[in-house]
């Protein structure tokens, strides 16, 4: 039934991708980076094929082409505040730490109240010793989610790392309140 979509120009990119997205879901991961590069070569203007397959290659842990992808998807639409948010994740998990900060700071002026840019902003301070700013992105992130156990947890070790125990605690007591089974809170 596909294939007849496919005949149809306008529509055949985003049936690449999901054909794609079904073949990676079943982890045919080499069959589904072919679709995403059909779909790519079948529109190359459009950021949101460009977008996707980025984002496989950052689930593939391909993070230097996944950054030029999204790169290629930002020249197209460089409001994507997302792409900018992911190749912060790429730069992150390849130790490129500046450029990840750059990345995220981007997607944060596109989209202040990114739950998930603070947090991951807030891990990246921490992971490189920088606990003021780390301190910062994680309240800014319960202020967004106040629920979130993770951000209270991480900004507990913060305080932790700087000696100030009784603050420690009681964030690592919020962290257990709001999510009891996590096992590693216990």
């Amino acid at each position: 039934a596909y294939e007849k979509v496919i005949e149809c120009p306008d529509l055949a990119s985003f049936a690449w991708i999901n054909i794609a997205k079904i073949e990676a879901a079943r982890k045919h991961l080499k069959t589904a980076k072919e679709y995403y590069l059909r779909a790519v070569e079948t529109d190359s203007e459009s950021y949101e094929i460009l977008y996707n397959y980025a984002n496989f290659l950052l689930d593939i842990q391909d993070y230097a082409e996944a950054i030029e992808n999204y790169d290629k998807a930002l020249e197209k639409e460089p409001s994507l505040a997302l792409a900018n948010y992911n190749k912060g994740v790429a730069y992150s998990r390849m130790e490129k730490f500046d450029d990840a900060i750059e990345c995220y700071n981007k997607s944060l002026k596109m989209n202040p109240d990114d739950f998930f840019c603070l947090f991951d902003l807030g891990i990246l301070y921490y992971e490189i010793g920088n606990i003021k700013n780390a301190v910062k992105h994680f309240q800014k992130a319960i202020e967004l989610n106040p629920k979130e156990s993770k951000a209270y947890e991480y900004m507990a070790e913060c305080f932790k790392k700087t000696n100030q125990f009784d603050i420690a605690l009681t964030l690592y007591k919020r962290a257990f309140d709001l999510n009891p089974d996590d096992v590693i809170l216990k």
